[in-house]
């Protein structure tokens, strides 16, 4: 976007932030009322002094989270480190209402940042 546009909908942008939980929850779904959401980055941190694992899921609309849907399993994230998760070339798109949900191996230490564009209808 140049300096001084007006940003629209399909304009990439942070999505979410927040702290994972060691139990499975939803960090981002994708508008119900839009074509959906182009995600482009996933950024998990750790700011603590011990590794932290990560698993992520890209859940259908009533789907639950599993080994059919997952988009990383596990993945150490070092102490004091981060990682970066960018999906494929077309990168990963979710449809109307679908979520990415997640979990790590100790509540409060990893951090998740995920950017995209929603895409407007």
């Amino acid at each position: 976007m140049t300096a001084g546009a007006t940003p629209t909908k399909n304009d990439p942008k942070p999505l979410a932030s927040g702290q994972l939980a060691t139990s499975v929850g939803t960090l981002y779904t994708a508008p119900a009322g839009e074509r959906g959401c182009r995600l482009t980055g996933i950024l998990l941190v750790n700011d603590t002094t011990t590794n932290v694992t990560v698993t992520l899921y890209h859940v259908a609309s009533g789907a639950s989270p599993g080994d059919n849907n997952i988009i990383c399993k596990a993945l150490t994230v070092p102490a004091d480190g981060a990682a970066i998760l960018v999906p494929g070339s077309d990168r990963m798109i979710l449809t109307a209402s679908q979520t990415i949900q997640g979990l790590a191996s100790a509540a409060t230490q990893a951090t998740y940042h995920l950017y995209g564009i929603e895409m407007a209808a």
